[in-house]
């Protein structure tokens, strides 16, 4: 998992250069889980764009992934306006949108993500706090 989410968010660094938003990673190394790497590579490039989609220029971005015994804990936060309360279940539903949501976005990158959350038997948690809004997994760490 350490390699996938690195790999993964070494492929946005030009893009939050481009957009003037700090970008940082916080990754463990050789943290190991049962999974697909292909579907956590794209559940954790859809909400790493999805921040990156919701943070203006001069504010961060941050991927963070660390061990506890034997759970794996995998947070990507923005800072940004946080999402209300009444949308934080909503936005993992298939064609939902936040009302001042862009025309580009279909609804569905959520969706898909957490979908793949699923498969690997864990939920896409968010927890919005002081202007951040974070998007949170626990795993359970086989290595």
């Amino acid at each position: 998992l350490s390699e996938c989410i690195e790999s993964t968010a070494l492929e946005f660094e030009a893009m939050a250069f481009e957009k003037g938003i700090e970008f940082s990673t916080d990754i463990e190394e050789n943290i190991h889980i049962m999974g697909n790497a292909d579907h956590l590579q794209r559940m954790t490039e859809t909400l790493i764009e999805n921040g990156m989609g919701h943070t203006e220029k001069g504010n961060e971005v941050q991927v963070h992934l660390k061990k506890d015994g034997k759970k794996v804990y995998l947070w990507i936060q923005n800072q940004g306006e946080e999402i209300p309360e009444k949308d934080r279940e909503k936005i993992f539903e298939k064609f939902y949108r936040l009302p001042d949501a862009d025309d580009c976005h279909y609804g569905l990158g959520l969706a898909i993500a957490q979908t793949i959350a699923d498969w690997h038997h864990t939920k896409i948690r968010v927890v919005c706090k002081n202007g951040w809004n974070r998007f949170q997994m626990e795993f359970l760490n086989i290595g």
